[in-house]
């Protein structure tokens, strides 16, 4: 059972499978639970009944292409906006609000950006978030 499985026990409760464990081959499977109680029990995976998978969107083979397309489109576009204002790596990190190094590494793709930097960068620059990937919404293409 995955984790973020939405799960009913018999007595009707219902919560989330956090985890499971097993001691050995021949013994049952135990499913951590937290209810929405916000308690926390194991339970033989036979006393539950799975009411739903875990929402875990499947990526595809052409969904991390995109992705890091995107991820190389930023780094240039920092590149060039750092660039069109005259600034150094130094002079720009912390007016985007991070360190140097922090600022290199998304440079040069060595770093993955978190959304909160991400949207802390579109702020500061003052920027529309797909002005800054180069998105295009697939409405406005047509």
């Amino acid at each position: 059972m995955k984790p973020g499985t939405l799960v009913r026990a018999r007595d009707g409760m219902t919560g989330v499978a956090q985890r499971t464990h097993q001691d050995f081959h021949d013994d049952p499977v135990q499913v951590l639970v937290e209810w929405h109680d916000g308690h926390f029990s194991w339970h033989t995976i036979e006393t539950l009944e799975v009411t739903q998978e875990p929402l875990t969107p499947e990526r595809s083979e052409e969904d991390s292409v995109v992705l890091t397309a995107t991820l190389d489109t930023l780094a240039r576009n920092l590149v060039r906006i750092r660039g069109s204002r005259g600034m150094s790596q130094y002079k720009f990190a912390p007016y985007i609000g991070m360190t140097r190094a922090h600022l290199a590494d998304l440079e040069t793709g060595r770093r993955d950006i978190s959304l909160s930097v991400f949207v802390g960068i579109c702020l500061r620059l003052n920027m529309n978030p797909n002005e800054l990937l180069e998105l295009q919404l697939r409405a406005d293409a047509e």
